[in-house]
């Protein structure tokens, strides 16, 4: 008789509903014996992080990114499953989270199941509301400064000669982590560099290792919001929709730019929405901007978005029309400059 009175309870329900629970194990079991299988398949039970990260770099290929072929034919929800884990799960070195937003960019951008680019967008935002905010950021980098970094800091491990460039070592990493990577894909190179270099992660010395943790906790967060802002141009309309949820949620004022852009074309409204509370959240001038234009838009909940976030800026309401709202921007920002007015959408002219 098990020990557990919910473990009892769970192998109870198994033979009393024998189809339900032979289903989740063929969609998501992972193996191992039978108690194994109850307390992780059945009962939730949560396996090692690195248990779950081998799980999605092994089930795409790594050239294509393509999903295995195979005899699993569950390898998609294995694989969302694992995501969903990797957002919450514990890391006990920074670099097995810098591996992480990694890979989960990787699956964020180019996974060919939309659920699993959601989950990615979902995980990426839980990690980054995790991490330290710092100052202002230092010089761009176009990627230029970061390749000649890498081949030093590699060269100074390949030569063995770390002990007397252990000054240089910091210096380099301090530089790397500062930087500003533009475009942001470089970002996301950076991190991989700290999370997989050898000799580096296995770096002892204090200061050393102090520059290096210091680096990745700075360069995840610019990794996870050029990752989220790429997927606002993603195929599919709640992929967008998560990443712009994400980009509000870590309240980043950089992607408004690529946002601006984007709502120009969007065709989904529930994606023009998120914009607009992203917009609300931003709060740069670009953004307020945005906003006013959005007072024009086709879908009435957007338009009401839009105007509730500009009368928490101005502090009154002018209206559902965007010419005083225009007014008033440019009084506040004598630099802004608007597009006319399209003369095919009376509904907003209209709208209360």
């Amino acid at each position: 008789m098990p020990r557990s009175p919910r473990l009892a309870l769970a192998l109870s329900l198994c033979a009393l509903t024998g189809a339900a629970c032979s289903n989740k194990q063929k969609k998501l079991s992972h193996g191992g014996n039978v108690m194994s299988q109850v307390y992780y398949d059945v009962l939730g039970g949560q396996r090692d992080t690195s248990h779950y990260y081998s799980v999605v770099r092994d089930s795409h290929d790594a050239e294509s990114f393509c999903y295995r072929c195979g005899e699993d034919p569950y390898l998609v929800d294995k694989n969302v499953e694992a995501l969903t884990k990797l957002g919450g799960a514990p890391y006990g070195r920074l670099e097995g989270q810098a591996n992480t937003i990694v890979l989960l960019i990787e699956v964020l951008l180019e996974d060919p199941a939309a659920l699993a680019r959601s989950q990615a967008a979902v995980s990426l935002t839980r990690l980054g509301t995790q991490l330290p905010r710092y100052g202002t950021r230092g010089p761009v980098d176009d990627g230029s400064r970061l390749a000649s970094g890498i081949a030093e800091i590699q060269g100074v491990y390949a030569s063995g000669s770390r002990p007397a460039y252990r000054e240089r070592l910091t210096q380099l990493l301090t530089e790397l982590g500062e930087a500003t990577y533009v475009p942001g894909v470089f970002a996301k190179k950076a991190l991989q560099l700290f999370g997989t270099t050898p000799g580096l992660i296995d770096e002892r010395d204090p200061a050393v290792r102090t520059a290096l943790e210091t680096a990745i906790v700075k360069t995840a967060r610019q990794a996870i919001v050029y990752g989220l802002t790429a997927a606002v141009e993603g195929p599919t309309d709640f992929v967008r929709a998560d990443a712009l949820r994400g980009l509000k949620v870590l309240g980043e004022v950089s992607a408004v730019p690529a946002v601006r852009q984007r709502v120009e074309v969007e065709v989904s409204a529930r994606v023009r929405g998120e914009a607009a509370e992203y917009f609300a959240r931003a709060g740069t001038p670009e953004a307020l901007e945005g906003l006013v234009l959005l007072l024009d838009d086709m879908d009435g909940s957007v338009r009401w978005k839009a105007r509730q976030a500009l009368v928490r800026f101005a502090g009154e309401d002018l209206g559902a029309r965007r010419a005083p709202w225009e007014r008033w921007a440019k009084q506040r920002w004598p630099g802004l400059a608007f597009p006319e007015q399209p003369s095919a959408k009376p509904a907003a002219a209209t709208a209360g």
